[in-house]
């Protein structure tokens, strides 16, 4: 499941795309649910400290993807405070989706679809992330 919970995050990077993010502490909430297996639905919670650079080159949260999923967006759209896409993952975890939501420098929304009947015994996957920007980062040290 943790694994999923990886591949789910691969959205993350289209709110780069979409709206700048404001640099800074976010906190990420991402609720995880399979129609069908029982026991599969998860939430977990998350903080990342979103760097100028990051926002610039667009690589927050990049690295949290695990190579191996070969995982791609396209079709990115935005229309305003709106956005889409589609993913595709080709690597270990075989699954292909559709994410919308809205973002604003401040927080953001979206839902994702992934089919991952591509995988034995998978189907559905649906998950939605919410995130707020929480205020500074915290110094290191």
């Amino acid at each position: 499941m943790k694994r999923m919970i990886a591949a789910a995050m691969l959205v993350l990077p289209g709110l780069a795309l979409g709206q700048e993010m404001r640099p800074g502490l976010w906190e990420y909430t991402t609720t995880v649910a399979m129609p069908g297996v029982k026991g599969a639905a998860q939430k977990h919670s998350s903080q990342h400290c979103v760097t100028p650079q990051e926002v610039k080159d667009k690589s927050a949260f990049k690295s949290q993807l695990d190579p191996k999923m070969g995982c791609s967006m396209s079709d990115f759209r935005q229309n305003g405070s709106q956005f889409s896409y589609k993913v595709a993952c080709k690597g270990e975890m075989k699954m292909t989706g559709s994410v919308s939501g809205n973002a604003t420098p401040e927080a953001m929304n979206m839902n994702m679809e992934m089919d991952m009947s591509g995988m034995k015994g998978m189907g559905a996957m649906r998950q939605s992330i919410s995130a707020r920007r929480i205020g500074e980062c915290k110094p290191k040290g």
